[in-house]
């Protein structure tokens, strides 16, 4: 399930039938590890933001099949989606690590040692640079999905 030129990786449509499996999947998930969830976002009343970001990834995945055979082999497939989703898929809103990396605290060596790469690569060739910071990884305690903007007047 890794990164792939699909040319069918965007007309894919998930039958309104797996919804229901997906949401299911969903649910277990999110009770399984305590999250609690989010019914909206800001100016909009209808959606709940971390299955919609779900859905998009899962769309748009390589080798999403068009349908299922099987209950069962739906079934596996989201299985296996899900495990690659949190086992292997690196979320650029959680800085490029895996959720798993991010809830078992890994992210923080990983991090570290981003950072100790970036600097010593800036120190070997200032030019590459010229007077901009290289970017620092930091640890965020809170993940929010889409944070409220300041505003200052």
């Amino acid at each position: 399930m890794g990164s792939c030129k699909c040319p069918h990786a965007f007309k894919l449509e998930i039958p309104r039938f797996f919804y229901g499996i997906l949401v299911q999947l969903y649910c277990t998930f999110r009770l399984a590890h305590t999250i609690v969830p989010s019914f909206s976002r800001p100016r909009v009343s209808d959606d709940n933001p971390y299955i919609e970001s779900f859905f998009k990834t899962l769309k748009h995945t390589c080798g999403y099949p068009r349908c299922f055979t099987t209950i069962t082999n739906a079934r596996e497939w989201f299985a296996n989606f899900i495990n690659w989703y949190n086992q292997e898929h690196k979320h650029s809103g959680l800085q490029y690590v895996t959720p798993m990396q991010k809830r078992t605290g890994k992210h923080i060596s990983i991090f570290r040692k981003r950072n100790k790469i970036l600097q010593a690569a800036k120190d070997k060739h200032p030019e590459r640079w010229g007077c901009r910071a290289t970017k620092k990884y930091s640890v965020v305690n809170a993940e929010v999905l889409n944070p409220a903007e300041n505003k200052s007047a």
